[in-house]
């Protein structure tokens, strides 16, 4: 990405105080004593100082360190991703003060806040519930490579808090918002729109787009539960969403309390007739039923706390822990060309064979290690991969590359054999900086953009929020800048603001952003108190 311009301008200062005027011979102007010229010199070089100074380069980010070279075998994408660094962060002129929420610049346009942990949006819920913005539960719209429907912790009393915006934070994570939200009757309906690199939802039990009806409320315990009223069936395998300390959290509606209703539409984001779909799901709500718009960045890239865990003990790359992912899932290369084929059930067509062929030019073709021992990195692969029945080829296919890579070979603590079955089964789609930024494009132009028309398709309503939330430690770093940059200036157009709301405790600068002259903060309204 290219460094922006600077904002601050050099101005050399005039001699004298005003250009030079050519004079005629007869009247020759009296010469000037030669201590004023030295002091005139000497005013201007003070002036220039002051006015342009010394400007240090800016410190690298820390976590961002340049990758070492690839070697001569791997492709162009393992090449751009072994040699590029984060983007720099353009200068900018420092930022005014955010202003209170009270005195936005445009109260027509719908708040568009950016928050940090995704759960934090359970306080701008909060916030337009108390203010009056929503007179019955929203539908929302969430675009996200996670679908958050974990079960959150038990609340006291029969309803979630609700008078201190932030309260409801307490009880919630970022996997588990989505359920509190709807106990404390700010949601009923979540059109959830999943990219192909996340089986949340998609892995086995519809082909692209399926609609699901929830019954959750309150145990005699007072643990949350949910009912699947699709029957015993889906219950059972929808278990691995509803889980909370080790334990499926489903059980029977008839035997629950304070039951809320909540309906998930799932939504293949590449599947061609996405937006239609979105639509139609919008078209059955009420006229004056608020939306809520609702993206989280790890929509673009996302890793996971496995991946990381992966990068930081072994030292491995993107590229190769990419490899391994799709050879595990039998996934196709998921970029550009791919959401451009409009065929979501590609993905299931058992499409790996790229990372194969890429494998055996690493490895030197598929061939048994006899007599050789495995390395302890791939027989924790293995392990971990024991109960997912995987084709001959690809299961040798990985573990003869885990066994080729340049990584620790000593034995795998139960911890780390823990943190590598979680990067298994979580979203993971980082591909290079190169290749991102041309992904991007497709994917806020011809794919955010559209399922957004598709709201003005189905109702003429304006979103009553749009949240764009970071998921730090789920979004990489080196991605963000870009992503977000992409889609604010996108929502931006759209709703006509540039204004970006946010909480005190958010640093709306971190990703520069913001920053750019064009964007104003707005402090959202009385956040000061925290949770209570």
């Amino acid at each position: 990405m290219r460094r922006a311009k600077s904002s601050t301008n050099t101005f050399l200062p005039a001699v004298n105080g005003h250009p030079m005027i050519a004079h005629s011979k007869a009247r020759r102007r009296p010469r000037r004593p030669y201590y004023l010229v030295f002091a005139a010199l000497g005013a201007g070089a003070l002036l220039l100082y002051c006015f342009s100074g010394s400007r240090t380069k800016e410190a690298d980010r820390p976590g961002v360190r340049r990758r070492p070279t690839a070697s001569g075998g791997d492709d162009d994408d393992d090449r751009a991703a072994a040699t590029r660094t984060a983007p720099p962060r353009p200068w900018a002129l420092p930022a005014a003060p955010p202003r209170d929420a009270r005195r936005r610049r445009n109260p027509d346009a719908p708040v568009m806040g950016v928050v940090e942990e995704h759960h934090a949006i359970l306080g701008y819920l909060a916030r337009l519930k108390n203010a009056g913005g929503l007179p019955q539960p929203a539908t929302l719209l969430h675009v996200d490579s996670h679908a958050d429907l974990g079960v959150p912790r038990p609340f006291p009393g029969a309803e979630p808090p609700l008078a201190n915006p932030r309260a409801l934070e307490a009880y919630a994570e970022p996997n588990d918002w989505i359920l509190l939200a709807a106990l404390a009757g700010l949601v009923d309906k979540v059109i959830f729109v999943e990219p192909p690199w996340s089986n949340q939802l998609r892995c086995c039990l519809y082909d692209t787009n399926a609609t699901f009806s929830f019954e959750v409320g309150l145990d005699r315990y007072g643990e949350v539960r949910v009912d699947v009223s699709e029957g015993e069936f889906v219950r059972e395998h929808f278990g691995h969403v509803f889980w909370r300390d080790g334990e499926r959290r489903t059980g029977d509606a008839a035997h629950f309390v304070h039951t809320k209703r909540l309906e998930v539409t799932v939504v293949a984001a590449e599947h061609q007739d996405a937006p239609g779909v979105v639509e139609e799901a919008l078209k059955s709500d009420p006229a004056d039923k608020p939306l809520v718009v609702d993206v989280d960045l790890t929509f673009f890239a996302v890793e996971s706390p496995g991946s990381v865990d992966l990068k930081e003990r072994y030292g491995m790359r993107y590229d190769e822990l990419e490899t391994l992912y799709h050879l595990a899932w039998d996934f196709p290369k998921l970029d550009a060309a791919y959401f451009k084929r409009g065929d979501a059930r590609a993905r299931d067509d058992g499409d790996a064979k790229d990372y194969g062929q890429k494998v055996a030019r690493k490895v030197g073709g598929f061939v048994p290690l006899a007599g050789k021992k495995r390395s302890h990195f791939a027989a924790a692969f293995e392990r971990a991969l024991g109960g997912r029945n995987l084709e001959p080829w690809r299961l040798r296919a990985l573990t003869d590359y885990a066994s080729k890579l340049d990584v620790p070979d000593h034995p795998v603590t139960p911890e780390a054999q823990r943190e590598l079955e979680l990067f298994l089964e979580q979203p993971f789609h980082v591909p290079s900086l190169d290749r991102h930024a041309l992904d991007m494009d497709y994917l806020v132009g011809q794919v955010l953009e559209p399922i957004l028309d598709a709201i003005v398709d189905a109702s003429p309503r304006t979103p009553s929020l749009v949240v764009v939330a970071r998921s730090p430690g789920y979004a990489p770093p080196t991605h963000l800048h870009e992503t977000e940059c992409r889609v604010l200036n996108s929502l931006a157009r759209r709703y006509r603001t540039i204004e970006v709301t946010h909480e005190a405790r958010v640093d709306a600068q971190r990703t520069a952003c913001a920053r750019v002259p064009g964007f104003e903060y707005v402090l959202a309204e009385d956040d000061s108190r925290g949770p209570g």
